[in-house]
């Protein structure tokens, strides 16, 4: 017999309850020798969590400015810089293209 059909001869016969309980004792084996790795798997999520909540208030503080406000007059009062925050209310009809 070839190596080919040693294994699957070998992998029909075991169960695969079997083969899950032993891949499960190879990893939990794994990490324990690696407990660093283990620490940093849990925790780098974690980390980009928190990391892109602290962006996102930053964000937050930084348009929450009257300068990037649209005005109570609308875009008739506003700035260029606050032109691009007002909504617009009628939008133009007109089809666009595309070149």
């Amino acid at each position: 017999m070839t190596m080919v059909q040693d294994y699957n001869a070998a992998s029909k016969k075991t169960p695969l309850s079997r083969q899950v309980n032993a891949l499960y004792r190879k990893n939990l084996t794994y990490q324990r020798r690696r407990p660093c790795n283990t620490i940093c798997l849990c925790l780098l999520p974690l980390f980009f969590i928190v990391l892109l909540s602290a962006l996102q208030i930053v964000i937050n503080r930084l348009l929450d400015r009257n300068e990037f406000r649209c005005p109570p007059g609308g875009l008739a009062d506003a700035t260029p810089v606050q032109a691009g925050f007002c909504a617009i209310t009628s939008p133009s009809s007109a089809v666009p293209l595309f070149l």
